[in-house]
């Protein structure tokens, strides 16, 4: 499928007997026109023989007052052809890009439901966008062209590079998400690739992009236990366990900022027991 290509053309029944009709009018019209020229010129040859004619002036000017009036009307005719043309135009639905049809929804084209359903689905495999969705914060510190890493569940060992191609000026509508007492606003984001992808469209993909760089003490999220509004970790001393509020800071799905509350050289208990407390006995390995 080629860019322009048409893809569907709509059925307006109205708009097709509006088209047969005009050309009916058209042709009368046109023809009607033709018979009061040739009346006119008629009427032009008998002046010149009878100029003071004022009977033969008075039918004279008759005619050309009913030609200049079929004239208008057959310019009308004409703008509405027109007008018809590019309506039944706006019918026709092309290919906006070079691609392969993915789908084709055959049940709602049959039903005439065009709102908020695709008919045709057109994907090119040879130029793969990622799309996705970032905070109103977000916005504020990505732009277009920054880098972007993606990878996918689907392929854990496997990441590909990309660059941010689009961040939406106006945000999307979406329902209440789990566990939110309001709707989240979030913005539309583009991601064009810069390598090859052997996935198919429809993945999910993990959309990484650094705003910012900066070395930080971390732990793994295991390490770290919330209770209430703190957070803990469990460290050895003296051959036992003590629970230590800490002070955490950015979290990734992987791993915690942590800004305070330990040092380095504090012996981190990771993934303690359930069963675990203060004062029990641990060896450091």
């Amino acid at each position: 499928m080629k860019k322009g290509e048409q893809l569907i053309q709509y059925e307006n029944k109205q708009l097709d007997f509006n088209e047969k009709q005009n050309e009916l009018q058209i042709r009368t019209t046109s023809l009607n026109l033709e018979n009061i020229r040739k009346k006119h010129r008629e009427i032009d040859k008998e002046l010149e023989k009878d100029k003071d004619n004022e009977m033969l002036q008075e039918e004279h000017d008759q005619i050309k007052l009913e030609q200049q009036m079929t004239s208008i009307e057959l310019e009308q005719a004409n703008l509405q052809k027109e007008s018809i043309a590019s309506q039944l135009k706006e019918l026709i639905v092309k290919a906006d890009v070079d691609g392969t049809v993915l789908t084709v929804n055959e049940e709602v084209s049959s039903q005439g439901q065009m709102a908020e359903q695709s008919i045709i689905r057109i994907g090119s495999l040879n130029e793969v966008i990622v799309e996705g969705t970032i905070s109103e914060y977000d916005t504020l510190n990505i732009a277009v062209d920054q880098e972007v890493i993606l990878t996918s569940d689907a392929v854990p060992d496997k990441e590909w590079k990309g660059k941010v191609s689009f961040i939406g000026d106006l945000p999307e509508e979406t329902g209440m998400e789990m566990g939110q007492t309001d709707e989240s606003v979030v913005y539309p984001i583009r991601v064009t690739l810069e390598e090859d992808i052997n996935l198919k469209p429809g993945f999910n993909m993990l959309i990484e992009i650094v705003t910012s760089e900066e070395k930080v003490n971390t732990l793994p999220i295991n390490a770290v236990e919330q209770i209430d509004d703190a957070n803990y970790v469990y460290i050895v001393e003296d051959g036992k366990a003590k629970r230590v509020e800490v002070k955490i800071g950015s979290v990734d799905s992987e791993k915690m900022e942590i800004k305070d509350g330990i040092t380095k050289e504090d012996q981190i208990i990771i993934n303690p027991p359930e069963d675990i407390s203060e004062g029990m006995e641990e060896t450091v390995q």
